[in-house]
């Protein structure tokens, strides 16, 4: 089973799969930046992490939970773009790998 524990782990994941989600003119293309060096990982394999995205100059930056499961796919959970800060999308990504630290600041729940 494999578990990552840090972005290093997850780039190269990718990398190794053949996959190109953190290669530079796929990160400019997406306005893309990882937005949080924690990792939230999965008891079953896998891992969570957190990136935010702008659609243009005049939009605001929002924030979107992905998955790098075992094999170094990368695919979004509950929405692109789905949080308006940060901190939600660290709340619900640490509630998917289940450790709940509490109401959401965004939602309360």
């Amino acid at each position: 089973m494999s578990v990552y524990f840090s972005i290093r782990q997850i780039r190269q994941a990718n990398e190794d799969a053949g996959y190109h989600f953190f290669e530079p003119s796929t990160m400019r293309f997406f306005d893309s930046r990882v937005a949080s060096k924690q990792v939230y990982p999965k008891a079953t394999g896998g891992s969570y992490f957190i990136t935010s995205e702008r659609f243009d100059w005049n939009s605001p930056r929002l924030y979107t939970i992905r998955e790098c499961s075992e094999n170094g796919h990368i695919s979004t959970i509950g929405g692109f773009q789905a949080y308006s800060t940060v901190e939600a999308a660290e709340h619900a990504a640490e509630r998917l790998a289940g450790k709940n630290r509490g109401p959401c600041p965004e939602c309360g729940h």
